[in-house]
């Protein structure tokens, strides 16, 4: 049987975190928290009395972190997880406000299934399991994966530095370096208007770099 990991960001009461673990198998709980929220670390105990006996528990204190950071951090867990050979989940039931953006900015680049729960205003009751479905992304070409690879090592102080990183053989001042520079400056302007690097004039050069969401997409595409 493949074995079910919740991904679960802790809010406040344990009650609509466990409405939605009830309706799924589950074999690991990684409990997202602040170890400076009270409120936080007392739900958290709750859920693990709740699911001693019935899955392993794991705390990630996520603490002074902003949302992109926090977004890397799932990334990271969930390539974890599922190199376990464990499917993923992410339940955002009770989720702050942060964390909730975070995990779906995680689900979006690692095609991870996100869901809450509905309940009832009046009693509380469970309504239902309310999967948050992606909204569909453009899918970037290989080639311009290519370009945030290389500005994810290392940013780069000009487009012809970024040329000459991709394509060392080709020689400065010739035509195919030309015409190299023209399809580089193509897929820069598409990066950049897909919002995933920054650019940046100096002088007559223009400085280019990653940002946190370009970095973000590459990671979950690993």
């Amino acid at each position: 049987m493949k074995q079910v990991t919740h991904i679960i960001s802790v809010g406040g009461g344990k009650g609509t975190i466990l409405d939605g673990l009830k309706q799924h198998l589950i074999h690991k709980a990684v409990l997202l928290i602040n170890n400076n929220n009270a409120e936080c670390l007392g739900v958290a105990n709750e859920l693990e009395n709740a699911l001693n006996g019935f899955a392993d528990v794991k705390r990630e204190n996520l603490e002074d972190k902003n949302i992109f950071e926090i977004a890397l951090k799932l990334v990271d867990i969930i390539k974890k997880e599922r190199a376990s050979k464990s499917e993923v989940l992410l339940n955002v039931s009770s989720s702050s406000g942060d964390i909730g953006i975070a995990c779906y900015l995680a689900s979006l680049t690692t095609d991870t299934k996100i869901y809450t729960t509905v309940t009832n205003e009046k009693n509380g009751d469970l309504l239902r399991i309310q999967e948050i479905l992606p909204f569909p992304k453009k899918e970037i070409p290989k080639e311009q994966v290519c370009i945030l690879e290389f500005l994810n090592e290392k940013e780069v102080e000009s487009l012809d530095e970024l040329i000459i990183r991709i394509k060392p053989k080709i020689k400065k001042n010739t035509t195919l370096f030309n015409n190299e520079r023209a399809r580089i400056c193509h897929h820069i302007k598409s990066l950049k208007n897909n919002g995933l690097i920054e650019t940046e004039k100096v002088g007559k050069t223009l400085k280019i770099e990653i940002n946190s969401i370009g970095e973000l997409y590459l990671k979950g595409k690993k």
